[in-house]
């Protein structure tokens, strides 16, 4: 998935973080470790955060893009991403599919 979406992206500043979820900080650091391989991608880390904190993060540092680590306000033993563009616009995965399906 990280793969893909630093396909999706292509180049440019893209903010990560994660929520306090058990299972946050693995996938987060699996996320960081496959976007780094896409040579014009700049990974900004955030670390813990909130997903306002994450919006904020993207429109303040005019990011290409941020992706949250969480599943939101569904139980704990559940993840995943959010995936939001320029302006912390929410990407769907049909959207990302769409662009990356020709890889």
């Amino acid at each position: 998935i990280g793969k893909a979406l630093g396909r999706y992206f292509g180049k440019g500043k893209i903010v990560i973080g994660h929520d306090v979820r058990l299972s946050s900080p693995t996938l987060y650091g699996a996320l960081k470790d496959e976007m780094v391989k896409i040579e014009k991608i700049e990974i900004l880390e955030a670390g813990l955060v909130t997903t306002p904190m994450l919006y904020f993060l993207v429109n303040n540092l005019k990011a290409v893009g941020g992706i949250m680590v969480t599943a939101s306000h569904n139980p704990a033993e559940y993840n995943g991403l959010k995936v939001m563009g320029v302006g912390a616009v929410p990407i769907s995965g049909e959207d990302i599919y769409a662009k990356i399906s020709n890889y």
